[in-house]
């Protein structure tokens, strides 16, 4: 069976549907046909006599059908995705992005943007600590990549480790639906260091390119830089080389800053006080050590908003001006990162409460790059807070797309679950945020959302299991401040507080 990406839509042709992440659409009669023959001609204007033809045949039919079923898809896709082109016909305005053969997992191209997965590199030392330098080094290089408009990434697979798990590449590479996987591995003894890293074309399963360097401690950017560069120049059809100068990142003076800095990461993301504090330790080193390293910059500041928005017993407000200062530090910085950056605005627009600069910066970096999942989900969140929720929703709808289920997937279906919720449609609101939090049980915010949907849908055992839950593992967290504190738009503000009240009234319940 194929499915045909196009915009923020998929259309799955074995079932005649119309997918978005959250929900499907049967497509009846002929608006399927209509919408296929659209996107197989996608960008050129088609006449009515043309579409007549080709949805309808030789069949008889009046043009108030042809126009009915237009009406019917614009209701789906959006006026402004199909438009008419006044004496001419219509035309469809969304690129179709890739097809997809599922049965296979396999993508064929039609205008194609290439895709890779990078797989956490494996720690081949003898000390199981060095983990988190292996995962480091391949999700630095993953965020390099990820700069590339044309290159489609998997992201959020930093804090994995495969030591001793043998993994078939082409078949994950099938799994995830991608044209490329990078793996690798590193040895590190002292300040000695070996990379190797190894490009698999996953349809014929082929080893496109393999390498291993060998230096000290002070060559891994260069090595880092080096594989990126090598891994675009083996999809130079797809991928402008002139862009790599752009996409490999700013690195900082000293390499025992970076060291610190990718010790902070697993923490950073671990969202409670106790790794905040560590995490916020290694960046504070690293940020001794080079003052200037953007992203210990914004991470730093991110830490700073986490607790901020939590009100944990460790926030105090004189660290709002510090998260501040930090954002603004990176931002003056020319840089085409659009992780950090994004990371920058969000602190802004939340620690801050610079909703309009923050937004503005959220939306920069989201034009940068729209193929890092982290930088979607941001944007589309900032969005969600402020209450426009049909301007969030293409930005986290496009990053489940792009995120083939990987960790990071939990972030944008979270918020998707919260637009659910804004829209009244608790039991998909409520479905969506349990499988984020199976995914990742550590964002607190998941468990409110389920809290939330969970009491109006008026099931009392996951309100209890919930509540227990984020009262275990964030024993400081306060729904009631985090709700005044995030949601801008009042009449969000209200739903949510009216739904904390049914939860604690469920809760109050239980035996």
């Amino acid at each position: 069976m194929e499915r045909i990406f196009f915009g923020n839509f998929v259309l799955a042709l074995g079932t005649r549907e119309l997918l978005t992440y959250s929900k499907s659409t049967p497509l009846r009669g002929r608006a399927f046909d209509l919408l296929l023959y659209f996107l197989q001609n996608s960008g050129r204007v088609l006449s009515k006599k043309e579409l007549m033809e080709a949805v309808w045949g030789s069949r008889v039919v009046i043009d108030n059908n042809l126009n009915a079923q237009i009406s019917a898809l614009r209701k789906m896709i959006g006026n402004s995705a199909l438009v008419s082109v006044s004496g001419q016909g219509f035309r469809l305005t969304l690129e179709v992005e890739r097809i997809e053969t599922i049965n296979h997992g396999l993508p064929t191209s039609l205008n194609h943007e290439a895709s890779i997965a990078v797989l956490p590199f494996e720690n081949m030392s003898e000390d199981p600590s060095q983990n988190y330098f292996a995962n480091g080094i391949s999700d630095c290089i993953l965020t390099s990549l990820s700069n590339f408009k044309q290159l489609r990434v998997a992201s959020g697979l930093f804090g994995l480790s495969r030591k001793n798990q043998t993994i078939d590449v082409q078949q994950t590479g099938c799994e995830m639906g991608f044209d490329y996987v990078l793996t690798g591995s590193v040895q590190r003894s002292g300040q000695q260091l070996r990379v190797t890293a190894k490009l698999t074309e996953v349809s014929e399963g082929a080893q496109l390119w393999s390498q291993h360097f060998d230096g000290n401690l002070a060559d891994v950017f260069s090595m880092q830089d080096h594989i990126t560069s090598q891994v675009v120049s083996v999809v130079e059809p797809v991928i402008r080389m002139k862009e790599s100068a752009l996409a490999l990142r700013r690195h900082p003076a000293s390499s025992d800053a970076y060291d610190f800095y990718l010790r902070a990461l697993p923490y950073v993301i671990a969202f409670n006080p106790s790794a905040n504090v560590t995490a916020l330790g290694y960046l504070n080193q690293a940020l001794a050590l080079d003052s200037e390293y953007l992203p210990a910059l914004v991470n730093a500041a991110w830490c700073y908003e986490q607790r901020l928005i939590r009100h944990w017993s460790i926030a105090n407000e004189s660290q709002r001006s510090k998260a501040i200062s930090l954002a603004r530090r990176a931002l003056v910085k020319p840089s085409n990162d659009a992780r950090s950056i994004a990371l920058a605005g969000y602190v802004l627009f939340m620690a801050g409460h610079l909703h309009e600069d923050g937004l503005g910066v959220l939306q920069r970096a989201a034009s940068l790059n729209p193929n890092d999942v982290t930088v979607l989900s941001l944007a589309g969140i900032g969005h969600l807070f402020l209450g426009d929720i049909d301007t969030a929703e293409p930005y986290l709808e496009r990053a489940m797309l792009l995120s083939n289920a990987a960790p990071d997937a939990f972030m944008p279906m979270t918020s998707l679950a919260a637009l659910q919720f804004f829209r009244g449609n608790y039991t998909a609101a409520l479905k969506l945020a349990n499988k984020s939090v199976a995914s990742n049980p550590n964002w607190d915010f998941s468990w409110w959302v389920i809290i939330a949907a969970a009491a109006e849908t008026g099931n009392q055992s996951r309100v209890n299991e919930a509540i227990e839950s984020l009262e275990r593992f964030a024993p400081d967290f306060d729904q009631a401040q985090l709700i005044w504190e995030i949601f801008i738009n009042v009449d969000h503000r209200l739903l949510w507080t009216n739904s904390l009240l049914k939860a604690k009234a469920l809760h109050a319940k239980r035996e």
